[in-house]
């Protein structure tokens, strides 16, 4: 900030219009306001300082896509996926070898995001999904660890969570 929030002889006020998505603190300098995403979405960060200016922000709390990513393309690396957010849905899109492996993505992807959350929400003590990866390799549906055959067809991955 530019000048204090709050000074001796007057208060400055602080308000967020969903505290779900977001927490803030007033550090030692009371021109720096740390600002902590605790989910994916969009609010509103109010601040009126103690000599009444009042100043807005839309804050947009965002997924770290290119961890997600990576977390997929590790697990799944024989399908292609696109990820993609609007507001606080992923959409996931691309090819994956067979429509069993499509619920692994899918599912995979809606326990990462529940645990991201989950951690974030530790105060509310909500359990966070245990042992929810499946395991590394090719994936194939039947177990295998064969490779593609040259010019395979492969279903699309596709959907918002």
């Amino acid at each position: 900030m530019k000048k204090p929030i709050s000074t001796e002889s007057s208060a400055g006020v602080i308000a967020i219009g969903d505290p779900t998505i977001l927490d803030f603190d007033v550090l030692t300098n009371p021109k720096f306001l740390r600002i902590t995403g605790k989910r994916a979405g969009v609010t509103d960060l109010t601040i009126v300082t103690g000599d009444a200016e009042a100043i807005s922000f839309e804050i947009h709390v965002l997924y770290d896509m290119d961890l997600i990513r990576a977390q997929l393309t590790r697990i799944f690396p024989n399908a292609q996926i696109q990820l993609s957010q609007l507001r606080e849905h992923i959409v996931l899109e691309g090819q994956a070898r067979s429509t069993a492996q499509i619920a692994q993505i899918e599912q995979t992807l809606e326990y990462f995001i529940a645990t991201m959350q989950a951690e974030r929400k530790v105060e509310e003590q909500q359990s966070v999904p245990q042992n929810v990866l499946p395991p590394s390799g090719n994936n194939n549906p039947d177990g295998s660890t064969k490779d593609d055959a040259p010019g395979t067809a492969y279903p699309e991955v596709g959907g918002v969570l």
